[in-house]
């Protein structure tokens, strides 16, 4: 199979493709991973920086470079490039997975901590009324500490 393609025309394919599995996967992470406010409270930006310059910047780049209809090698080019941008999607999705909040503690509703899954050593065993999954966002908990329990050393 001979594609006629200008490296311009394999350039937006290639960004196209690679903005539309970048933007679902991101939209499943701000949905059901770090719903709002979690994002902003995990500080994740820098990873989402990093996959898009590996997925969305790099990889489409880097195939406008290479790319010559009828070049011999191209395919091993090209699927070098692929192994690049998914090797960084699976290493930042990964991380993303591996750190989502799995529980958002109220302590008296004046403080909270959110505790990462990554500290969990073993969500499938949790008790089921704290409703948390392993792929679903995080379950909130609230805990109510009493005054002679904290004034004994609690």
């Amino acid at each position: 199979m001979h594609l006629n393609l200008s490296r311009f025309q394999a350039f937006a394919i290639h960004l196209l493709i690679s903005s539309a599995v970048l933007g679902s996967f991101l939209a499943f992470v701000f949905l059901v991973w770090y719903p709002h406010p979690f994002f902003i409270l995990e500080g994740l930006v820098q990873i989402v920086w990093v996959l898009v310059g590996v997925d969305i910047v790099l990889g489409p780049s880097l195939t406008l470079v290479v790319f010559k209809t009828g070049k011999p090698g191209l395919k091993r080019d090209l699927s070098i490039i692929a192994a690049i941008q998914i090797f960084g999607f699976i290493y930042g999705a990964h991380t993303f997975y591996v750190e989502r909040p799995a529980f958002a503690v109220f302590y008296d509703f004046d403080y909270f901590e959110v505790i990462p899954a990554s500290e969990m050593k073993d969500l499938a065993n949790l008790d089921p009324a704290l409703g948390h999954s392993n792929l679903g966002g995080p379950s909130i908990v609230i805990v109510e500490a009493h005054l002679d329990f904290l004034e004994h050393g609690g």
